[in-house]
Formats: C-alpha cells, sequence, structure tokens
C-alpha cells in the first residue's frame, strides 16, 4: 500500500495548496458558486478521494471506544475538516457552511467505505496466495 501513501501525500499537499489560497484570496475560487451545487459535490468528491488514499495508507486502522469503530484516517480527516470549516469564521472573505460540512462528512465515509472494501479485497488475496504457496 505504499502508493496510498504516496497519493495521500500528494492529495494533501494540494488541498492545503488550495485551502491556503481560498483563505488569501478567495476571489480565485469564485467560479465555483457560479454553478449550484458545485461547491457541494467539490467538497464530498474531495473529501471522498482524501479519505480513501488516508485510510489506505494506514491500513483501515481502527479506533475503538467501547462499542464505537472507527477508521483512524476518517477520524483524524473529520477532526480537521471540523477546525477547517470553523476556522472560516475567522477570514472576512470566507463563509462557515454547515452544508459544507455535511458533505465532507459524506465525502469521507464515502472513502473510508472504498477503502476498506479495497483492504478486504487485498487482505483476502494475500491469504489466497499464502494458501496456495503452503
Amino acid at each position: 500500500m505504499n502508493w496510498m501513501r504516496v497519493g495521500a501525500v500528494v492529495f494533501i499537499i494540494g488541498m492545503v495548496t488550495i485551502i491556503v489560497c481560498a483563505d488569501i484570496k478567495p476571489e480565485l475560487f469564485s467560479f465555483i458558486y457560479l454553478v449550484p451545487g458545485r461547491d457541494k459535490a467539490g467538497h464530498l468528491l474531495l473529501m471522498a478521494v482524501l479519505s480513501f488514499f488516508v485510510n489506505g495508507a494506514v491500513n483501515c486502522q481502527r479506533l475503538r471506544w467501547k462499542r464505537v469503530s472507527l477508521l483512524m484516517g476518517s477520524f483524524l480527516l473529520v477532526s480537521l475538516m471540523l477546525l477547517e470549516e470553523t476556522s472560516q469564521l475567522l477570514f472576512p472573505g470566507r463563509t462557515f457552511s454547515s452544508l459544507d460540512m455535511l458533505a465532507n462528512i459524506c465525502g469521507i465515509a464515502i472513502g473510508d467505505r472504498f477503502a476498506l472494501l479495497l483492504h478486504r479485497y487485498q487482505s483476502r488475496k494475500e491469504s489466497r496466495q499464502q494458501f496456495v504457496e503452503n
């Protein structure tokens, strides 16, 4: 899953660059608001891809607390996303949006599921290869 780590790093660098640019010069991204729903779809898609790579990079490790089990990558992403979204209250050119937060959470959940599917597929494939070799 080394390619997942590389993908996660590249994607994170790109996302941080976009966030910083949007905070410094929001008019660069004003075109997004011209198409209805495009902003929310963008949030969902970006978070889904990021969640897929981050969860894959950490091999879909889980955080467990009592009866709750969450993927560590998804938990970290939700935490960071909440910080980033609420930080927009500090920048006059940005607007805080609970719908953006919802789109982000849905995207993280979608990426989470795809990362789990890939992880399970690869685990089964490795188990079969070990069975054949023995």
